[in-house]
């Protein structure tokens, strides 16, 4: 068995309607207890960085032994941001702020890191068109 790298690029599902609603502050607030939760979730996971990519977006780089289940790796960073429960003012009067992942792994493929995070990037972009809070291999 090998090591595999697997790659989860995040996005914060309606951030700039949140943003433009709650304010700046509050947006920061979020971004800062978004990062540490997925900070948390990693620790949980294993051997990995959690970076900030810009705006609304985080990378997840996550050294692997051996073969694992991307899937339900994604899905249990998307379950945590959503498991924060933080109303989100814009989706409806019970909705959460919520997460959407793109997952890219050498196992797909070559391992130089570019082409892992466009993967994943490509991949982010087809949860949210697939109706966001979920993750895409």
């Amino acid at each position: 068995m090998g090591r595999e790298l697997v790659i989860l690029f995040c996005d914060i599902d309606w951030f700039k309607e949140f943003n433009d609603d709650r304010g700046h502050l509050e947006g920061d607030r979020v971004l800062r207890q978004v990062s540490q939760t997925l900070l948390a979730t990693l620790s949980e996971l294993g051997n990995g960085v959690v970076g900030r990519m810009g705006g609304e977006e985080f990378i997840i780089l996550l050294l692997c032994e051996g073969k694992v289940d991307r899937k339900a790796i994604a899905d249990r960073f998307v379950r945590a941001v959503s498991d924060l429960q933080i109303p989100h003012p814009v989706l409806s009067p019970d909705g959460v702020l919520t997460i959407s992942i793109g997952v890219a792994s050498t196992e797909d493929g070559p391992a130089e890191l570019d082409a892992l995070i466009e993967s994943a990037d490509s991949k982010l972009y087809e949860a949210k068109r697939a109706g966001r809070a979920r993750s895409i291999l």
